[in-house]
């Protein structure tokens, strides 16, 4: 995964494999997340642990977090998950985003945390000229 520096709205902001996120919808997804996580989460989110492997999706919800101000505890997948369970214990740990099938406890697959960002609004904002 190659990181740009983020000069103009279009510009390539993260390159990972083939994909090619722009500095504007990083910024929108970012946005929508953070906004999900502090406002229709069923309770306050204060610390959230992260399981996953590095992805755009995975940088685009740590962004989210520190945006939101939620505390991102971040966890090796090659901890036993004896370990995990007691690192989320001992920390309070409010949720768990994996990437991995079968995690316990207050668990959301990264692929869902994103799942109900509506697309529809950033084609309208990116076709915009709105000042970024």
């Amino acid at each position: 995964m190659r990181f740009f520096s983020l000069p103009a709205g279009h510009e390539t902001a993260i390159l990972f494999n083939d994909q090619r996120l722009s500095r504007d919808r990083v910024r929108y997804l970012t946005h929508c997340l953070a906004y999900r996580l502090l406002n229709c989460w069923p309770e306050p989110l204060h610390r959230v642990a992260m399981l996953v492997d590095p992805s755009p999706q995975q940088q685009i919800a740590v962004l989210a977090l520190h945006h939101a101000g939620i505390t991102c505890v971040p966890l090796a997948k090659s901890l036993p998950s004896t370990r995990i369970a007691e690192i989320i214990e001992q920390l309070s740990i409010n949720l768990l985003i994996t990437d991995l099938p079968r995690c316990e406890g207050p668990v959301i697959q990264i692929d869902h945390l994103f799942a109900a960002i509506n697309d529809d609004a950033f084609e309208m904002t990116e076709s915009a000229d709105v000042p970024g």
